[in-house]
């Protein structure tokens, strides 16, 4: 802190320039600047650790579930939520828990995903715990952690501690602003945010970033009453029970945007319409089901058929994307009827609004979503994200209908090696170590593969389109490994978590 605090007078003062500036400082002083670390102290006791999903650090007393969360939490009680993974029943967690523990899982899971978006700290992948949920205690490494235990995690390396040695970053705000203003007016890449809630915008915000590269429209959902419509939108077979639900989704969407767009102070917002497999909005907690059961007033046994009737096998490669928009049409229709009438009631008209669709894999899909949105509003930017090797197959044939192309390279990475988003962790870690690969491919775009193999895509593109903006969303845009790369083939912006956005812009200052 002393050392930031001198350069940031010797900078106010003019003694030395920007770059001189800049270049004091690295990724320690950020990490300073951002986020709650662990103490290096001798006295911590490190039980056991997994992969680092979700960066800071935090301490609180152990839980297994849910409801004892909230629980304590009425009560101001810090807590960790120890799971072997977590569905999107346990969404409310993510607002209440300080931090996340799971057994399974990689960089990638639903509870890393998560716990990055919430700006929550998150190990993931810790094999050696065995959890007894019921009997609410574990056991990482013959060491038993029980309820009500309190432990700290590093989200960084992974490593779990007993006790607290956790300390706050530097609460100098004045200092923040400045390093942060350089940083931004510095950087030589443009840099958006993956922001889906107020609190999104306001974060992304204090870093001075070029807008929202991915607002993801399911994430809205994710409160107990928004989730119930849509869970009884997919299972009814009432028309009108449908219909109100349906009402209920746009009038939640389009209140939801208004107070986006007018918290935003200008840029894109792209909004990438529902993409989540339709069965990861569906309960799989017994209890959950049988209260459902009780609000359509049908019966336990019908809810659970209807339920599987819609799970799939393979939900990552089934019934997501743009797919859900040709399956259930109502449903980008609303979409799309919401942002248009939250844009027309806002009070913010400098920004400007594009339209994802994701998981495009044939061009008459895009075809069809083109035409859908331009009946809706013809002033929104329409774009594609491109997650499959077929969707890079038809992109350059789409470029001239579209203002911009998103490369959503967490299920490109999947798609094009064919490896498991949720199920890898394990067998990239033997690679890692046998040396059969150098890295995670999910996390630093090898150049020679699959880096390769978009940078070609993207000629193809340019060639049809020269004005066509193109930008990276998922995990590879948030870690700085890849910003050179993504220099070299001339990305125009990167969207990433809004706490990355520093680090991102500082990286591409010197590299």
């Amino acid at each position: 802190e002393e050392k930031i605090q001198l350069w940031s007078d010797l900078l106010k003062n003019k003694k030395i320039s920007k770059k001189n500036f800049l270049r004091s400082l690295n990724i320690q002083d950020l990490n300073d600047l951002l986020l709650h670390q662990i103490q290096k102290s001798h006295h911590a006791q490190l039980i056991g650790n997994g992969m680092g999903a979700s960066s800071g650090a935090a301490c609180g007393v152990v839980v297994f579930n849910v409801i004892d969360a909230v629980s304590l939490s009425l009560s101001n009680k810090k807590t960790i939520l120890i799971k072997e993974e977590t569905t999107s029943d346990e969404i409310s967690a993510f607002k209440i828990c300080e931090g996340f523990i799971t057994s399974r899982g990689g960089m990638t899971s639903h509870a890393a995903v998560i716990a990055r978006q919430k700006r929550k700290p998150c190990v993931v992948g810790v094999r050696d715990l065995k959890i007894f949920a019921n009997q609410k205690y574990a056991f990482l490494n013959n060491i038993k952690i029980k309820e009500y235990d309190l432990i700290s995690i590093d989200g960084n390396s992974g490593h779990i501690y007993f006790g607290n040695v956790v300390y706050k970053p530097n609460e100098n705000k004045e200092i923040k602003k400045l390093i942060f203003n350089v940083i931004e007016k510095e950087s030589k890449i443009k840099v958006r945010a993956n922001a889906d809630t107020i609190e999104d915008v306001l974060q992304y915000q204090k870093f001075q970033s070029e807008g929202i590269g991915l607002c993801r429209t399911e994430h809205m959902f994710f409160d107990d009453l928004s989730l119930l419509y849509v869970r009884k939108m997919f299972l009814t077979k009432n028309k009108n029970e449908k219909e109100e639900c349906l009402n209920q989704i746009y009038l939640k969407q389009k209140n939801d945007f208004i107070k986006i767009f007018n918290t935003m102070k200008s840029g894109a917002i792209a909004i990438r319409l529902l993409d989540l497999p339709v069965h990861e909005f569906l309960p799989k907690d017994t209890d959950i089901c049988e209260n459902l059961s009780k609000n359509m007033n049908i019966s336990f046994d019908e809810i659970q058929k209807r339920i599987s009737y819609l799970t799939e096998y393979n939900p990552m490669l089934g019934a997501r994307g743009c797919r859900i928009g040709i399956l259930y049409p109502e449903i980008y229709e609303l979409q799309l009827k919401s942002i248009h009438e939250a844009y027309s009631n806002s009070q913010n008209k400098n920004i400007t609004i594009e339209i994802m669709i994701p998981f495009v894999t044939f061009e008459e899909e895009m075809n069809r979503f083109i035409a859908l949105t331009k009946s809706i509003n013809t002033h929104f930017k329409i774009g594609m994200m491109v997650e499959s090797p077929q969707g890079c197959y038809i992109a350059p044939n789409l470029a001239k209908k579209l203002d911009f192309i998103s490369f959503g390279t967490n299920d490109l990475t999947q798609t094009f090696y064919g490896l498991s988003r949720d199920d890898s962790s394990k067998l990239l870690d033997i690679y890692t170590k046998k040396n059969i690969i150098s890295n995670d491919p999910f996390f630093v775009l090898d150049g020679s593969t699959l880096g390769e193999f978009i940078d070609n895509i993207i000629q193809k593109i340019r060639v049809k389109n020269k004005k066509i903006k193109i930008g990276i969303c998922g995990e590879h845009a948030g870690d700085v490994r890849n910003i050179k790369y993504f220099k070299k083939i001339k990305i125009d912006y990167v969207s990433c978590s809004p706490i990355k956005i520093p680090y991102i812009q500082f990286e591409s200052i010197f590299n």
